[in-house]
């Protein structure tokens, strides 16, 4: 299961908005529309 931010330590969460950082300017990861649609459909399921 992913770590949340409210379990994360101040340096555990900079360094993963680092490291996302460095891949969107990489072009590398899913486009955030991609994304965004999966969050989506996985709340819509947990929510029936």
């Amino acid at each position: 299961m992913p770590e949340t931010g409210d379990i994360l330590t101040h340096a555990e969460l900079n360094a993963k908005l680092q490291h996302s950082y460095e891949q969107s300017l990489e072009g590398k990861g899913r486009p955030f529309e991609e994304v965004f649609d999966d969050l989506e459909k996985d709340f819509a399921k947990s929510n029936h």
